[in-house]
């Protein structure tokens, strides 16, 4: 090439190598010459500065540096309208576009037991919070229906066997087998499952004003009767017939 100087003052030339001075492109080593990118990272604690040439290098530096979305499997830089290009790393190393950190949380996050949506903070519908249950987790929000759709019920009334506000207390009555009684329905269930007296047909239990519990067994194995019954059911027993 041909070099032209134009000077008033005295002045030396001195040759210099064509390149050797000159920035070179990360990708294909050479010069750069005319327009070029520049990527500014950081490398053991320092940013360094990367220059590369237009076209298809630009393009091999992206494939080789930076870090694709594991959700939605697009490069993490920005893009007008889409990604603003920040974003968070996860604990293996692999990276999220901060625009999907919220499906990626959702869609990969542990389940509910109950309704089978992700443990997982959704606008309007889960606080994230959460109860363990077992082996598994259920929403802060389905925790009742998880109760009611898998607590024992009550023998006697059917009804799921926990704390209902302003019907029941939550305490029971264990019977035969394992069987449940609510607290609430334990009188009820009494009086439903006793003998019944072979004179009035009430139940043989105690019941305050009436009866004391104390009961007659009949020899002849027909039943019981109360002990404030005995004196009526021996009358009409001996009554001529």
């Amino acid at each position: 090439y041909c070099l032209t100087l134009f000077s008033s003052k005295p002045t030396a030339v001195v040759p210099v190598s064509d390149t050797s001075s000159l920035p070179v492109c990360c990708v294909c080593q050479r010069a750069l010459s005319g327009t070029f990118r520049t990527f500014t990272h950081e490398q053991d604690g320092q940013m360094k500065v990367d220059r590369v040439c237009q076209g298809a290098c630009v393009d091999a530096y992206r494939e080789r540096n930076t870090p694709v979305c594991v959700d939605c499997h697009q490069r993490i830089e920005v893009v007008e309208g889409r990604f603003s290009g920040r974003m968070f790393s996860l604990p293996d190393g692999s990276s999220v576009h901060a625009e999907c950190i919220d499906a990626y949380q959702i869609r990969t996050s542990e389940k509910c037991i109950h309704c089978g949506h992700a443990i997982a903070a959704i606008p309007g519908r889960f606080d994230g919070k959460y109860y363990q249950v077992g082996g598994g987790k259920c929403h802060g929000e389905c925790m009742e229906a998880y109760q009611l759709s898998t607590a024992q019920h009550c023998v006697h009334c059917g009804e799921p066997v926990m704390k209902i506000a302003g019907r029941f207390d939550g305490r029971f009555y264990k019977i035969e087998g394992d069987q449940l009684v609510h607290f609430e329905c334990w009188g009820q269930h009494q009086a439903a499952a006793a003998p019944k007296c072979v004179h009035c047909q009430q139940p043989i239990l105690q019941i305050p004003g009436r009866f004391d519990g104390r009961f007659y067994d009949l020899a002849s194995g027909a039943g019981k009767v109360h002990f404030e019954c005995w004196e009526g059911y021996q009358t009409l027993a001996n009554a001529p017939k």
